[in-house]
């Protein structure tokens, strides 16, 4: 997979939208082992439009029915960037559960139930809702960078502190390049004035939010009933 092209329906991917047969754009060309594991191949992708048209709820459920875990075991409380960093896995690993399938689950079930408008002929995922990590990558792979900032983000991967914020003093034109290409592709440009949802858990009742501020990106948490400060893209491995 080449990371920052358009995935087509056909499984191929180049630099140039084609009308009525481009899946996303290409943020990673790595996989998950329970990916690979499932026939994909090349990497994973973000969808080029918001799965809902507003803000959702990470679910309507109370603790401890609000959870596609029943353990942290292997998907740990995401309460450091390193952390966030390192979960790439966590909404991969429940999108085939019942939980993602149910409308009480909406973050969830939006991104499962998310139509690009295509058919592909190729082995992929479905459309999921990201975790932490995902998200990382697609800041780092997709967004504009300086050498400087580049730096600043790579540094933090391994960082043991907790929510906040994760790099700040961006000029308006950081994300110009991704949003462009989403726009480029009849998308719709990242919303820049409230948090995205990610699958990882925060603790028990929590989720972990990214922030794509014209000025900062912001990890952060908010309780996963909260149904008016997150908003939903879905991506897919292949």
């Amino acid at each position: 997979a080449t990371v920052g092209n358009y995935l087509y329906d056909n499984g191929t991917n180049g630099s140039t939208y084609s009308p009525n047969h481009t899946v996303g754009i290409i943020f990673s060309s790595e996989l998950t082992q329970n990916q690979y594991n499932a026939g994909c191949r090349h990497g994973r992708a973000i969808a080029l439009k918001d799965a809902y048209n507003g803000t959702r709820a990470w679910s309507s459920n109370s603790a401890p029915n609000n959870s596609p875990y029943l353990n942290q075991t292997v998907h740990p409380y995401c309460q450091a960037f390193s952390t966030c960093f390192n979960d790439v896995s966590s909404g991969y690993d429940a999108s085939s559960s019942a939980f993602a399938s149910l409308s009480s689950n909406p973050a969830w079930s939006d991104c499962k139930n998310y139509s690009d408008g295509t058919t592909k002929s190729f082995t992929n995922s479905g459309w999921y809702l990201p975790s932490a990590g995902d998200w990382w990558d697609i800041m780092e792979n997709l967004c504009t960078w300086t050498a400087a900032q580049k730096t600043t983000i790579t540094s933090m991967r391994a960082s043991p502190n907790g929510m906040g914020t994760l790099i700040s003093g961006l000029s308006s034109g950081y994300y110009s390049n991704f949003d462009s290409k989403l726009t480029a592709a009849a998308g719709s440009a990242l919303i820049h004035d409230n948090y995205y949802w990610s699958a990882s858990e925060h603790s028990s009742g929590s989720a972990v939010i990214v922030y794509f501020k014209s000025s900062s990106v912001n990890v952060n948490n908010y309780g996963e009933t909260d149904s008016n400060n997150g908003y939903v893209r879905a991506v897919l491995a292949y």
